[in-house]
């Protein structure tokens, strides 16, 4: 005879039931907490580790960028002299060309590896455990709460006006596509028009002969008047020159003088072009507003940072933080605003850091992304491109 499903299995449920009716004892409490204390124990182990592989990849960003830095200094000198040598004329031959081409491609490259390399340091010293770890090794717990206390203070502040550019950025970038879009349409709207005047100027002048060419050309050419009403009032003072036996001359103006509101309508599509243009570069001129505001807030970024080098002069190592966080941090506000990267544990994720399962980037996002990022690079162009990277105090 066949069992029934579940026929001679323990009934889950009723288990769960005797055992919550079993009496509790001290010793099923020991157990529980030595449980817990193992699992913790574990997370506390794994912690532990990461900071320790995380203060190894830190000491091999710093040597690394001692090693970059001499090579960048040299490169770039090396650079600037064959440079100036060829705008003398002096480089003629083939193979210093070809070291000039060389060199230009070595200090772009050199440029690129100390980038990635202070990103990846930056990246390394934003865990508030490797960075509080560094500190307390070389000056002790209280001074490490103090600075600690100091730079998120100022971090926040930064974070927050970030914020803001990084929001008048995305409005900015919206405003100029509408408004890139408006000159397009009105554009469009304005060939429509002309091509309008130009079926009524073929259908005027395709019963002049070769000896009205002159009519026939005059008619034809849109070009002369600063408008398309410009061309009315000449196509009317055109009619009153002909002379007492040019009737098939006088008939081809009168069929475009007839079609007068056709050239009206020409003239106010283009005053919505010229509208559509200007609105676009009053919005341009926005950038730079937003580029002053850009600049002044990795100044004063510099500010408070070089403030609190002299607070804590033993700080050692580091330190363009604050200024880092105004130019990666607009880039990672631009990226997130863009649909870009995840939220998991109320932290976000940049899409650099996902698994590569996950780092499928929708098309809309990306293209958003770089406009807003396209944006923002003319932006820094403006404020200046390194303005983040070099210290004003320091360059005195």
């Amino acid at each position: 005879m066949e069992k029934l499903p579940g026929e001679g299995q323990p009934n889950i449920e009723n288990k769960a039931e005797q055992e919550t009716k079993q009496p509790l004892t001290a010793e099923d409490l020991k157990q529980r907490r030595e449980g817990l204390e193992q699992r913790v124990a574990a997370i506390k182990k794994q912690k532990e580790d990461d900071i320790k592989k995380q203060l190894s990849d830190r000491e091999a960003m710093i040597a690394e960028d001692g090693r970059l830095v001499p090579l960048l200094e040299e490169a770039e000198g090396t650079l600037e002299y064959f440079e100036t040598q060829n705008q003398q004329g002096l480089l003629t031959d083939k193979k210093d060309v070809a070291e000039l081409e060389s060199l230009k491609t070595l200090v772009a490259s050199l440029r690129e590896q100390k980038d990635a390399t202070l990103q990846k340091y930056d990246a390394i010293m934003s865990n508030p455990d490797v960075y509080e770890k560094v500190w307390e090794e070389a000056h002790g717990e209280k001074m490490t709460r103090e600075l600690k206390d100091r730079r998120e203070g100022a971090a926040k502040e930064i974070t927050q006006r970030v914020e803001e550019i990084g929001n008048a950025i995305e409005k900015l970038s919206s405003s100029r596509e509408y408004a890139y879009g408006e000159v397009e349409k009105k554009k469009r709207d304005l060939d429509t028009a002309v091509t309008a005047l130009r079926k009524v100027i073929d259908e005027a002048t395709k019963g002049l002969d070769s000896g009205q060419y002159k009519t026939s050309e005059f008619l034809k050419d849109l070009r002369t008047p600063d408008t398309y009403g410009g061309y009315i009032t000449g196509a009317e003072q055109y009619r009153k020159s002909l002379g007492l036996f040019k009737g098939k001359e006088k008939a081809a103006v009168d069929y475009v003088l007839r079609e007068r509101y056709k050239f009206d309508d020409a003239d106010k599509k283009a005053e919505e072009v010229d509208k559509a243009k200007q609105y676009l570069g009053t919005l341009d001129s926005q950038v730079d507003k937003l580029a002053e505001q850009y600049k002044t807030l990795v100044l004063d970024a510099w500010t408070k940072e070089n403030e609190i080098k002299k607070e804590f002069p033993a700080e050692g190592y580091s330190s363009n933080d604050l200024p880092h966080t105004v130019h990666y941090g607009l880039e990672e506000n631009l990226e997130r605003r863009s649909g870009l990267g995840k939220m998991e544990g109320g932290r976000w994720i940049p899409p650099y850091d996902l698994d590569r399962s996950e780092k499928g980037r929708k098309r809309n996002e990306e293209e958003k992304f770089n406009k807003l990022n396209s944006l923002f690079h003319r932006i820094e162009e403006t404020a200046g491109r390194y303005l983040y990277m070099h210290n004003p105090e320091k360059e005195k």
